[in-house]
This record gives structure tokens, C-alpha cells and sequence, in this order.
């Protein structure tokens, strides 16, 4: 464990809104479910894309993206795509530690994102950011300015 998620994990238990997001069940655990949701992104995509990833490892990594064929692309994008799912969870855990509250913005967003992913690819696990969205919006407070 890092000193950055040291940090979040004892301000989580020592703050005020830590202490008040234990209270609100899974509203509280959005940044959670998203960092878990990337991290089955990466079993999947190992599962998935096994030998696709195994062509990629032996092009190494200096043969660039012009010789790949679309499987290895496909790969590459589905892995890569759990680096920025996880930072924003572990933002949004942050944010929830901090303040007891995540902005609206993040639930319309990932609302946003999963309905035209799905409009183009139905048949995916997209699907699954549509109840992170939601508790994104149950766990929304007042925006500083007084705003819902």
C-alpha cells in the first residue's frame, strides 16, 4: 500500500464525512465498485485476449500499433481502458472521503458514457456503469455554491 491510499484510508476513518459515508451503505462505496469494476475489466481482458496479448508481448514494445492486427488492438484498448476506470474510482473514493458527497457531474457522466456505448455495443459489460451512475447520483450533495 502506497502513502497516497495510506492517506485516503485513515482520513477515511478519521473524517467527519468518513465516518457519515459508513452510514449511507453502498452510496458510500462508489469509488469501490469502480476500482473493482476495472480490476474485472483486467481479468476479463486476460481472459479474453490471452493470446492476442501474448502476440503483443512478442512484437515488444517498440514495434508501435501499424502491424497489429485489429485482435491485438481491440486488446490493448480493453486493458488500457482499466488504468483511467480505476483512477476514477479511487478519485471517487477520495472525493466521498473528503467532502461525504461526489458531484452530480459524475453520475450524469457515466449515465452518459454507458448509454452511447451501448447504443453501438449492446452486447458488453457496459452495462454494468449504469448502476454506478446511479449511486453516483445518490451519493450527490449540494455543490459549494449551493447548488444540487
Amino acid at each position: 500500500m502506497d502513502g497516497a491510499d495510506a492517506g485516503v484510508r485513515a482520513s477515511w476513518g478519521r473524517s467527519r464525512a468518513g465516518r457519515e459515508l459508513r452510514k449511507v451503505g453502498i452510496r458510500g462505496q462508489v469509488g469501490n465498485l469502480t476500482m473493482a469494476l476495472a480490476g474485472i475489466h483486467v481479468v476479463v481482458g486476460v481472459i479474453l485476449f490471452g493470446p492476442f496479448l501474448a502476440d503483443i508481448v512478442r512484437a515488444g514494445p517498440g514495434a508501435g500499433q501499424a502491424g497489429w492486427s485489429f485482435e491485438m488492438l481491440a486488446a490493448f484498448r480493453f486493458l488500457v481502458w482499466a488504468w483511467p476506470l480505476y483512477l476514477l474510482g479511487y478519485l471517487a473514493r477520495w472525493a466521498q472521503a473528503k467532502a461525504g458527497r461526489l458531484p452530480a457531474a459524475l453520475g450524469w457522466g457515466l449515465i452518459s458514457v454507458a448509454a452511447v456505448s451501448v447504443l453501438f455495443g449492446p452486447v458488453s459489460g457496459v452495462w454494468l456503469v449504469f448502476p454506478l451512475g446511479v449511486l453516483a447520483l445518490a451519493a450527490r450533495g449540494p455543490e459549494p455554491d449551493g447548488r444540487s
